[in-house]
């Protein structure tokens, strides 16, 4: 309760905005606003195969991962 009236105070003061349309975010919203997020395209990238890329390591050893 007293956790939550204190969040709420400092809400007011240093409000949380959505990352893409800086507008102040709902109780519940997490970095982008529900509004922003009805917007976002479809892609069906989650119905593409995994795909094996490799980038370079800090070592100089690439470093192959599953990417899905």
């Amino acid at each position: 309760m007293i956790r939550t009236a204190l969040a709420d105070f400092v809400s007011l003061i240093f409000p949380q905005v959505c990352l893409a349309c800086d507008e102040p975010l709902a109780r519940g919203e997490d970095h982008i606003c529900t509004g922003c997020r009805a917007q976002f395209p479809y892609t069906d990238y989650h119905k593409l195969p995994p795909t094996r890329i490799r980038w370079p390591v800090s070592s100089g050893v690439s470093c192959p991962c599953d990417i899905p």
